[in-house]
């Protein structure tokens, strides 16, 4: 079955790819660690998200080769064994190479391609949703969840950009938001019910609050889901007390955005994902991969605080999933 806006549900996940303890910055042929792998993965499908978003930009996609791709991806999508959907991160250059991109994940099984646009240069609005009618139109069966981050792609997803996409990018089924909510209600309009707007972590609480009723996701990239899955159920119940409660219980742990750093988030977005999942306690997934393999102290000390740690341990438990 071809994926719709409207299957889209509960938490995407977008975690890092895990390397192995003794990759070099850049001369082994292979960096996966695909034991580490299958663990994180058989991880995220038991604490029950609703999906996983691969090898994405923050997922160190960009860092990875196609032979690399192929052996994160496949053992991933013979681990999930279909239990939920798999979006396979597909940025690329240049449009050829996107399509050829689409082709290979569909081979290898995935439900879906997440990317951004083309990371050469500032597109236009013309650009942008030529781009995304073009792959529906090369490979009509693939459909595309969008990752619309300004910071990373130099593009400000404007509202005429969801109107084109509207009416000439019939396979995007979903908008991975890396914006806030403020022009949500513009952008869905537009898009009309083909596009499925997902907001991120806790911003997922002001998206219900603007939009009740057509939140029926978040996306993170956070080491720890149980309590986020807890959060989209609650949303998708309206279930005010439950909602205000995960709320206070999170607390800003999963917050990315601490004010001092805020502008230095694009420079250093893969590395502080890693290392979260690396300092949490959750799963180990290996060294940084070149060449974005720095992260200032001043990251880490926010990353390793012992009192931030501690309150991600106590939400994750309460919520743990049990089977």
């Amino acid at each position: 079955m071809t994926l719709s806006a409207k299957d889209i549900k509960g938490v995407i996940s977008i975690p890092p790819t895990p390397s192995r303890d003794n990759q070099s910055r850049w001369s082994e042929d292979s960096s996966v660690d695909v034991p580490r792998t299958i663990e994180m993965i058989e991880k995220q499908v038991r604490s029950g998200v609703g999906g996983l978003a691969l090898a994405s930009t923050v997922g160190e996609g960009m860092g990875l080769t196609w032979d690399e791709k192929r052996e994160f991806l496949g053992a991933a999508i013979e681990t999930v064994k279909k239990r939920v959907p798999v979006y396979a991160g597909s940025t690329a250059l240049g449009t050829k190479e996107a399509i050829n991109e689409l082709n290979r994940v569909r081979g290898l099984g995935a439900s879906c391609a997440y990317m951004g646009l083309p990371m050469w240069q500032t597109p236009t609005i013309e650009v942008a949703v030529q781009f995304f009618g073009d792959l529906g139109e090369a490979v009509p069966e693939m459909p595309i969840v969008l990752h619309s981050d300004p910071r990373i792609f130099k593009f400000d997803f404007p509202v005429q950009f969801w109107q084109g996409i509207g009416i000439s990018a019939p396979t995007v089924i979903a908008n991975v938001m890396g914006y806030g909510t403020q022009r949500m209600m513009d952008h869905m309009r537009v898009a009309a019910h083909q596009v499925n707007f997902i907001p991120s972590g806790l911003t997922a609480i002001q998206a219900h609050q603007t939009a009740p009723g057509r939140i029926s996701a978040l996306w993170t990239n956070s080491p720890w889901p149980e309590p986020l899955v807890a959060l989209i159920n609650a949303i998708q119940k309206d279930d005010r007390e439950k909602i205000v409660q995960i709320r206070k219980d999170i607390g800003d742990v999963i917050s990315y955005i601490w004010p001092d750093l805020t502008d230095q988030f694009s420079m250093y977005n893969s590395q502080i994902v890693k290392t979260d999942w690396n300092m949490s306690g959750y799963q180990n997934c290996g060294p940084l991969r070149s060449p974005f393999d720095d992260l200032p102290e001043s990251w880490m000390i926010l990353i390793k605080n012992p009192e931030r740690l501690q309150q991600w341990a106590e939400a994750r438990k309460k919520y743990l999933v049990t089977a």
